[in-house]
């Protein structure tokens, strides 16, 4: 079998990082893999690494309209028996158009933010033979969108277990702690409260630096940690200052070597609005810390609440503080809760069941 993705995203962030695990998956499955990438960008790179065979082109952004010759020029010469859409950044739109009615197409949707306007969402979907949503909440939200049912599928998001794995033991767990403090210059005595995502509206990151005061209250030696880049920082600098939070609230920016020290941290909170699934937070399951996040698009699926972590409504600004208040005064439940979410991660968020899916719907693609 022979497959050409689509992936323009320029860096190795959740969904990039989820179609390297792919391909690598599909390699091993003796599949023939082709990645149209962005010019320039460091995933061409990463894939290459893979295996796979490597396409660079230039891209403008979403409204690239010359991206369907380009694509249709690739596909006419690479001879796929399917394409699979990964990426937005006019990706999803332009590739459908271009493999149309020329070879099976699939797009992966991991975003449930709304598209508008509704007669966008019908010329868009119906390029597509099928779709495969990273979670029930976004098969839900495209349900909703009047896409036919027969052509959605549902294949989680995956997280490597063997690489992010809890401390084997307390000894190891103080460790651990030790590691992150050092290599982030945070000094000992602090509960450290990470928050890994873009700062973008959607994640929630103004709702957390209001409740922070009131965990402070309790907990004056809280410091939060937002791993992360985007457009919302420089609002939320002013809300730190305004807050008087400058020695609590720390951006970090961009982390690549984030996953390795992450089992050093004390609570794991994920404040979004909106959320496909949420590879941060598999990844901080995987790694046993206790979560509290919200109930938010396909978020329930990684934390059940009172089971996994703890869940509160989007935007329930004293739910957030009281669930967070609620874990760091019971470090032998929030514990538990930890070790429930690797468990849960574990059976559920496999990278072998998240290739298997993917080429479960290839095959009927081509049987088809």
């Amino acid at each position: 079998m022979k497959l050409l993705h689509i992936e323009l995203g320029r860096h190795r962030y959740g969904g990039v990082q989820q179609v390297a695990y792919l391909i690598a998956g599909l390699q091993r499955q003796g599949v023939d893999n082709t990645v149209v990438c962005a010019h320039g960008s460091e995933t061409a790179a990463a894939f290459a690494d893979l295996g796979a065979k490597c396409l660079p082109i230039r891209c403008l952004g979403d409204f690239d309209i010359s991206l369907i010759g380009r694509l249709r020029s690739i596909i006419a010469r690479e001879q796929p028996d399917i394409v699979h859409l990964h990426s937005r950044r006019g990706a999803d739109v332009w590739g459908g158009i271009a493999a149309h009615g020329r070879v099976p197409v699939v797009l992966s949707r991991r975003v449930d933010n709304p598209e508008r306007p509704a007669w966008w969402r019908r010329y868009k979907y119906q390029h597509y033979d099928r779709v495969v949503a990273i979670s029930h909440g976004i098969r839900d939200v495209l349900l909703d969108y009047g896409v036919d049912g027969e052509r959605l599928r549902v294949v989680h998001s995956a997280i490597d277990t063997n690489q992010l794995r809890p401390p084997a033991d307390d000894t190891a767990k103080q460790q651990a702690k030790i590691a992150f403090h050092r290599r982030y210059a945070i000094p000992l005595d602090r509960l450290v409260i990470a928050t890994v995502a873009q700062l973008i509206p959607r994640k929630g990151h103004a709702e957390m630096m209001r409740a922070l005061p009131v965990v402070l209250q309790r907990h004056p030696n809280v410091v939060w940690l937002l791993f992360g880049q985007g457009h919302e920082e420089a609002k939320l600098r002013y809300l730190r200052r305004k807050a008087r939070l400058l020695r609590q609230v720390r951006f970090m920016g961009y982390e690549p070597m984030l996953p390795q020290f992450l089992a050093g941290v004390d609570l794991f909170v994920h404040p979004a609005q909106q959320e496909g699934l949420g590879v941060a937070l598999l990844e901080a399951a995987s790694c046993g810390l206790p979560i509290v996040a919200t109930r938010a698009g396909g978020i329930p699926e990684i934390i059940k609440d009172g089971e996994t972590g703890l869940l509160v409504g989007p935007k329930n600004i004293p739910g957030l503080a009281s669930a967070i208040l609620g874990l760091l005064g019971n470090q032998n439940w929030a514990q538990q809760l930890g070790r429930n979410a690797r468990r849960h991660v574990e059976e559920n968020f496999s990278i072998d069941a998240m290739v298997h899916g993917n080429l479960a719907v290839y095959k009927e693609m081509v049987n088809k």
